[in-house]
């Protein structure tokens, strides 16, 4: 009933697809074509378990990790091609050959996700970014040049909102720096264009 015509599964299912193809049969309904995929294990080569909930969708969501780099991760983990940070779900369908995918266990990183993460946040356009932005607080005239100028600094969307507050009201709190940072501060201030300063005057 809801269309559902490929089930992908891990391959510690390939004991009980039989049984469920049957079942299917027995009902009169078409099967979907089943497919199994390597494993993935922690770095250390344990079984990731989903009863931890460590890396539930809601868990990723909370640690502000894009969709599109659980999708990455996920069609490229265990292949052949490096596991690099795709924007659109329809290129990185591309990529997708269950083929390709060995058989012996993958390896799983989360590490690796923020990595993902932080390239989808460098290279995300404005106009992508600008809805989210507005629920975070951070809109108006001088929002997308504000988001060109620090998404190349930023791992998730949110850490935005800091950078914002910075702008907007300065620092929240006294910075307590080393007599060895005061001298580096105190060069780089004396280093410092005359004002005005712009948009150019760092180029």
């Amino acid at each position: 009933e809801m269309g559902v015509t490929h089930v992908i599964r891990g391959d510690d299912h390939v004991t009980n697809t039989g049984v469920q193809i049957a079942l299917f049969q027995a009902l009169g309904a078409e099967s979907p074509v089943f497919g199994h995929h390597n494993l993935l294990t922690t770095v250390s080569g344990e079984g990731l378990s989903k009863r931890t909930g460590a890396l539930s969708i809601e868990s990723l969501r909370e640690d502000g990790i894009e969709p599109m780099a659980v999708a990455s991760l996920a069609v490229l983990v265990g292949t052949s091609e490096n596991v690099t940070a795709t924007h659109d779900l329809n290129e990185l369908a591309g990529h997708f050959d269950p083929a390709a995918t060995s058989k012996s266990a993958a390896k799983f990183d989360p590490d690796e996700l923020f990595v993902l993460n932080r390239a989808l946040m460098h290279h995300m356009p404005f106009d992508e970014a600008r809805d989210r932005l507005m629920v975070l607080g951070i809109s108006g005239d001088d929002a997308e040049r504000f988001w060109l100028a620090v998404r190349g600094n930023i791992d998730r969307l949110s850490d935005a909102v800091a950078w914002w507050r910075i702008l907007a009201d300065g620092p929240q709190e006294p910075a307590e720096f080393s007599s060895e940072d005061r001298e580096f501060l105190h060069q780089a201030f004396d280093l410092l264009p005359e004002e005005p300063w712009n948009g150019t005057v760092w180029k």
